[in-house]
């Protein structure tokens, strides 16, 4: 019998898993800036220990927040 791997699950936007050098590379943006926008209170990501760590949707609405800022 051999026996099938179960098939890899997509992950969910709203699982935050990018550390903010991954998120300021998708976004192109310095991730100090990233640190702003969370100084403002204009974004909260999630914090693992001393780590931030963005989902799919943050990165999403940082994109627009960045559109309407610029």
């Amino acid at each position: 019998m051999v026996r099938k791997k179960p098939a890899a699950e997509p992950i969910k936007k709203d699982v935050p898993v990018y550390p903010i050098s991954v998120a300021a590379k998708l976004l192109d943006v310095h991730p100090r800036t990233l640190r702003i926008y969370e100084d403002a209170e204009l974004i909260k990501p999630e914090r693992k220990g001393n780590r931030r760590l963005y989902s799919a949707n943050d990165i999403t609405w940082i994109g627009c927040l960045r559109k309407m800022i610029h």
